[in-house]
């Protein structure tokens, strides 16, 4: 699982195999799991343009899980605008018989801006997390 307590660790984003396929897998807990109404979590999900579908059916673990390796599960696996995983996303999960839908997150992200006032009047505002290093920077100059 990701260390996310020393920066800047992940400048450019978090890696697919090694720190999100073992909770996709169900082999780990669902990081900051946040339970979302199933309406606000599938509008979030249709409106991500920078979401990843994670292929097949996979596991979700969480507190109070019935089971050694967790739900089915789909995920949504969120990008930065350069396409780099950030490390959060969606997971639509079955469990007593109806689907429901949480927000993830291996880092909460604590911006940092670090922008030279005259880049941002173009449109350019780097960042990166305080917490885990991720570059954070957009580009919405173009």
């Amino acid at each position: 699982m990701a260390d996310t307590s020393i920066s800047p660790r992940r400048r450019n984003g978090f890696d697919l195999e090694a720190d999100l396929m073992p909770i996709i897998k169900g082999k780990a807990m669902l990081p900051n799991f946040e339970e979302l109404p199933l309406e606000t979590g599938i509008a979030h999900i249709a409106a991500g343009g920078g979401l990843v579908t994670v292929d097949g059916i996979n596991n979700a673990k969480f507190e109070g899980s019935n089971s050694n390796w967790g739900h089915w599960a789909r995920y949504w696996l969120k990008t930065t605008q350069g396409g780099a995983l950030t490390g959060e996303g969606y997971v639509i999960f079955w469990d007593r018989s109806k689907g429901r839908v949480a927000r993830f997150a291996i880092c909460q992200h604590e911006h940092v801006n670090t922008s030279n006032p005259e880049r941002e009047r173009y449109g350019y505002h780097r960042g990166h997390c305080a917490k885990c290093g991720l570059d954070m920077s957009v580009d919405s100059s173009g």
